[in-house]
């Protein structure tokens, strides 16, 4: 890893645990407040008392070291506490967001083969309804909440001979339409977490707007610049307009990262509530999790009198590889520089690097990048070349400057509220009914990031008494709802291109009401 600069005091070059980060300021600040929810306020000696005490009971359950723990919640500080827990006696957490359904955390429990689920049910009464389904064991602590922990799979698969340094396990499709789980290890959640932290001037006197899900590696990376600067984190269960309002209006955040979505649905509350915006004690603004339109940018920077930090990043990259510089001359659609340490291609279909000012193929070498998919390894000989780079399939070009703009996402992907949709879970859901010959999902573009899910369905040959309700009723139980289709329509048959392939482009031309 690259030698830094500390942070605020804290050498967090000689760390190799994500965790390691909450114990030095409990000895260098014990008094600092680091974690605040609803009903809990931690300092730091606390934070690092807690991650101990609840270490402790995961071992009582038979957690080993390798061990993957599934932990279902929302944003709380008993989930944070839980993540910080499991890696301390060396298991792998997986989180994974409550308002999934129980089939698909299911699926996810099966995947990453988990000896052990952990139920954080405070403000969340989605996590409580999946721990009502199982036999559980209640480990309260009124210092943070205390958690529901399901009964341990004790013929689970065994850790690695050799456990690899997994700091965090964060699911994704892909193309398959089926869970993988990236490893992210504890080295790239310290690198990319300090290196962050220091780009954007992140301090001890910072408190952060905890609104990404812990469930998103976004979540996990802001949580680690907070960690590494000693600052304060407000964990939000659920977006609330007004809480949000509210802090900025007292002054008590300074550090805001959010989805275009909420940004944008922000402007439209304080216009509803005549709140004036520019009346705040923000220093930071930042931008993530899905294109950022620079008509709503300008939009936030007026309304703020603050400037809004973009940049590009992915789950497998831990996930941020470059930050937007702004100056007058930005060009609206960079996403800035590669960070330091981060080594970026752009290359063609042949693995060429393309000229100055072509688009091609962003691949990526960085100590943040992942250390694979659980247990896939076809799938990650997919996405690795020469056992160092990560193709990850976006297209983008360089600026004269060096900066990098973004030209086009993953064919495939769709990014709703922040949340990575995959058309091919999407479409396995829907196929799963037998009426359902086939199915196609794409999405209708919007300009504040917030895209629609459209799905083009085919039915059996004379099938007339299935409609669009059934077939709603059909993915309540398989599918979150920001993965179900806004917009769900039935053809008598779906347009086939000239491969023998369904033609997904003439789709997209249909649902962005595009003459085909």
């Amino acid at each position: 890893m690259e030698s830094v600069p500390p942070l605020d005091g804290v050498d967090s070059d000689a760390l190799d645990r994500a965790w390691q980060p909450v114990f030095r300021w409990a000895e260098k600040a014990p008094e600092a407040v680091a974690l605040v929810d609803p009903d809990h306020t931690l300092t730091y000696r606390q934070f690092a008392d807690a991650i101990a005490d609840a270490a402790a009971r995961l071992q009582h359950h038979g957690v080993r070291a390798g061990d993957r723990i599934l932990i279902v919640g929302e944003n709380t500080v008993a989930t944070v506490i839980c993540f910080f827990a499991a890696e301390y006696i060396d298991a792998w957490p997986a989180i994974t967001n409550a308002r999934m359904t129980a089939h698909e955390i299911g699926v996810m429990r099966a995947t990453v083969g988990a000896r052990l689920v952990v139920f954080t049910i405070e403000h969340s009464d989605a996590a409580a309804g999946h721990a009502a389904l199982e036999p559980v064991t209640e480990e309260a602590s009124p210092a943070w909440g205390g958690i529901l922990v399901g009964r341990a799979d004790r013929a689970t698969r065994p850790p690695p001979a050799v456990p690899l340094p997994v700091a965090a396990m964060i699911f994704t499709s892909g193309t398959t339409g089926k869970p993988k789980a990236a490893m992210l290890g504890h080295r790239g959640l310290l690198f990319m977490g300090r290196t962050t932290a220091r780009t954007r001037g992140a301090t001890a006197a910072d408190a952060f707007y905890g609104t990404p899900p812990m469930a998103h590696v976004m979540g996990i990376l802001v949580l680690m610049m907070v960690v590494l600067s000693g600052a304060r984190l407000k964990l939000v269960p659920r977006l609330e307009l007004a809480d949000l309002a509210a802090s900025i209006r007292d002054h008590s955040i300074s550090y805001i990262t959010c989805v275009p979505t909420v940004y944008s649905r922000l402007l439209d509350y304080a216009a509803s509530q005549k709140f004036n915006l520019s009346d705040n004690g923000i220093r930071m603004l930042v931008s993530g999790g899905a294109p950022l339109d620079p008509n709503l940018k300008v939009r936030v920077e007026t309304a703020f009198a603050r400037r809004l930090s973009n940049g590009y990043g992915l789950t497998e990259s831990t996930p941020v590889l470059t930050t937007r510089v702004d100056g007058p001359d930005a060009p609206a659609e960079s996403v800035g520089y590669p960070y330091q340490g981060v080594d970026v291609r752009i290359v063609n279909a042949e693995g060429k690097d393309v000229a100055p000012g072509e688009s091609g193929e962003i691949w990526i070498r960085s100590p943040a990048n992942m250390l694979g998919y659980f247990e896939q390894p076809d799938e990650t000989a997919k996405v690795i070349r020469d056992g160092v780079w990560y193709t990850t399939g976006d297209l983008a070009r360089y600026l004269p400057d060096g900066q990098v703009a973004i030209v086009g996402r993953a064919k495939e992907m769709i990014i709703r509220s922040g949340f990575n949709v995959y058309p091919a879970e999407v479409e396995a859901a829907i196929n799963a009914h037998p009426s359902v010959v086939q199915s196609a999902v794409v999405s209708r573009p919007a300009t504040d990031g917030n895209e629609a899910v459209v799905a083009y369905v085919q039915l059996s040959a004379g099938e007339t008494t299935i409609g669009e309700d059934e077939l709603r009723r059909h993915l309540v139980e398989r599918l979150a709802p920001y993965k179900r289709p806004e917009e769900l329509v039935i053809l008598a048959s779906l347009p086939i291109g000239p491969t023998g392939k369904v033609w997904k482009q003439k789709l997209r031309e249909m649902a962005a009401g595009t003459p085909t």
